[in-house]
Formats: C-alpha cells, structure tokens, sequence
C-alpha cells in the first residue's frame, strides 16, 4: 500500500508497493511525486517532507526532509541520522546512505554512495566520486568530476554560486 499514516497529505503523486509509507508523526507531506517499489518509504518524525521527487526503487528512503531529486535504485537513500534537503541525486546508487548534508549534486553511478555524511554545496560528477576529503573529512563546496577516488577540480565553489545568483 502506498501513502499511510501520513497526517497532512495534499498534492502528492504516489506510484508503486509501499511506495511514501509509514509516515508517523509528519506534519506536512504534500506536493511530493514518489514512484518505486519502497520509494520514500520509512518516514517518522518529520515536520516537512515536501516538494521531493522520487523515481526508482527505495530512491529516497528514511531522507525525511523536503526539497529534493533522487532518481535512480537507492538514489539519495538516507542513513536515518539527519538527511538531506535540497539535494540532487541521479543514479544507481547515487548519494545512497546520506546524512545530513544539504545543497549537493551528484550524478552519475554510485556518486559519493556512502560518503555523504555532512558535506554541503558540492558538485560531485562521475563513477563511485567520493565525498570525502584525503584525510576522510567531509567536504563543502567542493566540485569533483571523474571516476573513484578523484581530486577536487576547484578549491572553493561558493563565489561560483554567488556569481550565479546574480545572473
């Protein structure tokens, strides 16, 4: 069954077997497009799970706050500490196992799977790029395009979304 328990519920689009379940204790779950088996499935204790979309099997699993674009098998499937918000995640696998980390793009397949704990604003591009620095440490603002264990391109990105804005 799809959407249960969910206390607040408009506008949202809901395909798939267990598909946005068990949403104990959210205040607002509206205007969300879930699709897959599992998909935004395991929600509790969230006051804003909104304006998400999720395509792809468990695709955004336990990442109980709003704002976000997983698509792809376990696309941006959070770890259940903290999750993210306004994050972008396209791929198999790709920010699989997030924490709390926040306004983050990655795309490509298992992109930083597992290594996304707490690092916000990045942009990581490419085949299994981490989200970690060389000592482990995570990392902010960051841009990482490539395959594997790559260095970052760029030292700080956050003038570039700066210049951005004022565009």
């Amino acid at each position: 069954s799809a959407l249960l328990k969910s206390q607040a519920a408009d506008g949202n689009l809901v395909i798939g077997h267990s598909a946005l379940d068990r949403m104990v204790g959210n205040n607002n779950t509206s205007h969300n497009t879930i699709v897959g088996h599992h998909a935004a499935g395991d929600m509790t204790n969230n006051n804003d799970f909104a304006y998400n979309v999720y395509i792809g099997g468990r695709a955004g699993y336990i990442a109980d706050y709003g704002y976000n674009v997983g698509i792809g098998f376990d696309a941006m499937r959070a770890t259940g500490v903290g999750s993210p918000s306004q994050s972008i995640a396209i791929g198999y696998e790709a920010f699989r196992y997030v924490g709390d980390a926040h306004n983050n793009i990655g795309i490509g397949h298992q992109v930083a799977s597992g290594s996304l704990v707490q690092g916000d604003g990045n942009i990581f591009i490419g085949k299994w790029v981490n989200a970690t620095g060389h000592g482990g440490e995570d990392i902010s603002n960051q841009i990482k395009i490539g395959y594997d264990n790559v260095i970052p391109i760029s030292a700080s990105i956050s003038h570039f979304w700066w210049m951005i804005m004022l565009v």
